[in-house]
């Protein structure tokens, strides 16, 4: 009489030798091992350490497959990479790679969670700045000091929070005639009757028009008998006078009767 017939060992067990024992329960993989071949009939299970920057998530195994890639890592070629600037991963599915930044958020640096949101301005900076570079999905946005404008100089165009959106830096113009700039780039006109030329510095460049002189830092009108320039009042000759108000030089004086001018020098 025949005896019993072998049979395949259930799914689970195994049985790598030729005795007629049981057919023995198969392993588990242990947290930090991946199962390289899973339990059949013929031999319990194959494994390995799970490889670097993976893990099984603090689980037991028994199928195959590899360990999944920490936060940040993608599984490229078998091994988990890092993700790269501007690119985030905040799971451990190794069927999904790194994502790319949204528009106005950054990684600055490898193996990121999550992209951070870009600075809208140069609010926070310690100096006067403006947005000189738009934020990469590497990069935050670039700030530069404003401009300083130079002497004779203001700022035709200004910098700073709240103008052109902070992404403009000063632009600097020579001060227009009639006007002189202070230290601080501020343009200012000269005051009434008086005058300067282009790029002046500090109000004693602005000179009164011919014909008039400065009193008290106005310019005013020259007297009759009198005749002005350079800020300057002057009085005509002895035995000459004016015929109008606002002489601009010693020819507007004219002689008195009976006196005639001598121009030959002593």
């Amino acid at each position: 009489m025949n005896g019993p017939e072998c049979e395949v060992c259930a799914t689970g067990k195994f049985k790598d030798d030729y005795t007629n024992v049981h057919c023995l329960p198969g392993q588990a993989c242990g947290s930090g091992e991946q199962v390289m071949h899973a339990c059949w009939s013929g031999h319990d299970i194959v494994w390995s350490p799970c490889m670097a920057f993976s893990s099984t998530l603090g689980l037991e195994r028994t199928e195959e497959g590899l360990c999944n890639c920490n936060v940040w890592f993608e599984l490229v070629g078998g091994a988990c990479a890092q993700c790269a600037n501007g690119t985030f991963k905040g799971n451990t599915n190794n069927l999904l790679p790194c994502e790319p930044c949204a528009s106005f958020t950054f990684a600055p640096s490898q193996g990121a969670s999550a992209c951070g949101p870009c600075q809208p301005d140069c609010a926070g900076e310690a100096v006067l700045s403006y947005v000189s570079g738009e934020c990469p999905v590497t990069a935050d946005i670039a700030c530069l000091g404003c401009s300083v404008c130079g002497l004779g100089s203001f700022n035709n165009s200004i910098c700073g929070l709240g103008h052109a959106n902070n992404r403009q830096d000063s632009v600097c113009t020579s001060c227009d005639p009639g006007t002189y700039c202070l230290s601080n780039g501020e343009r200012v006109p000269c005051t009434s009757n008086s005058s300067s030329l282009e790029g002046s510095v500090g109000v004693m460049a602005c000179v009164c028009l011919l014909g008039f002189f400065k009193v008290d830092g106005a310019c005013v009108l020259c007297p009759l008998n009198d005749y002005c320039y350079d800020n300057m009042q002057h009085d005509c000759p002895l035995h000459s006078h004016t015929l109008q108000k606002g002489s601009v030089s010693v020819a507007d004086c004219i002689c008195h009767d009976g006196y005639y001018r001598n121009n030959r020098k002593n």
